[in-house]
This record gives C-alpha cells, sequence and structure tokens, in this order.
C-alpha cells in the first residue's frame, strides 16, 4: 500500500509498507518523481527484489557473518561449511559488494561460470551451487 500527500511546504511525500510491514517515505519537489519513485518500489517489491533501505549501505561480507550467526537451527558441520564457503567464496567475490547493488544475474554467472571452464578451473565452487541458494544469495 502506498500514498502520496502534498506537504504544506509545497513538496509531495511518498509513502509505503515495506514488505517487513515498516513505513517508510521520501519527499520530492515533483508529484512525477514521487509517484515514479512509488511505482519503482512497487515493481521492486512484486519482483522480489526490495530491499530494505538501511540495509543497502552494508556489504555483502559483513552481512554474511550476521546471517551465519543466525543460523542457529544447523548441525555445527553444516555451519562449518557454509562458514568455509562463504570464507573461500562467496566473500572473495562479492564481499565488497553492497547489498542494494548485489544482482541475481552476477551471482548466476559467478555460479555457472567455473563449470563451463572445467572441473580443474574457476573458483573450486564444486559445492557452493547447491549451497548458494540456502544462502540466501541465488534467489531472483
Amino acid at each position: 500500500m502506498a500514498s502520496l500527500r502534498k506537504r504544506p511546504d509545497g513538496r509531495w511525500r511518498a509513502r509505503y509498507r515495506g514488505p517487513d510491514q515498516r513505513e517508510r517515505s521520501k519527499h520530492f519537489d515533483r508529484k512525477v518523481d514521487a509517484e515514479k519513485w512509488l511505482a519503482g518500489v512497487s515493481v521492486s517489491k512484486d519482483r522480489g527484489e526490495w530491499v530494505d533501505p538501511s540495509l543497502s549501505v552494508v556489504r555483502l561480507g559483513e552481512w554474511s557473518q550476521q546471517w551465519l550467526d543466525g543460523q542457529t537451527h544447523l548441525k555445527p558441520s553444516t555451519k562449518t561449511r557454509y562458514a568455509s564457503l562463504l570464507a573461500t567464496h562467496v566473500v572473495p567475490a562479492f564481499g565488497n559488494v553492497r547489498l542494494s547493488e548485489l544482482r541475481h544475474a552476477a551471482i548466476q554467472t559467478w555460479v555457472v561460470e567455473p563449470h563451463r571452464q572445467g572441473p580443474s578451473r574457476g573458483h573450486g565452487t564444486a559445492g557452493a551451487p547447491g549451497a548458494v541458494p540456502r544462502l540466501g544469495l541465488g534467489r531472483p
């Protein structure tokens, strides 16, 4: 649900609720700009590409450790394997990329490319392609 209102100062306030049900807003000088912004937010939510604006500055390397720490349901051996996959493959490739800039196509290319080069080449992700979706990185 989104809304658009003209403020007393003449600017436009665009508001929406994210998938987490928290309200976000942004102010614009022109109504058309506010409408375009809301339309973009709506499309990104519908496609499942929406990223919490507060996470837009967080890099994957930082987030990956937080994510791993939160996986309390995993067996110790699985958690160790995930930590190894992250440290060896995912973080070197995407650790400096902001979550808001991370794109499915880049991840998909990274997963597929070593297999095109043959088993002895690439980044040695024999176990990584199956793990990437579980890490929350392989969703379109």
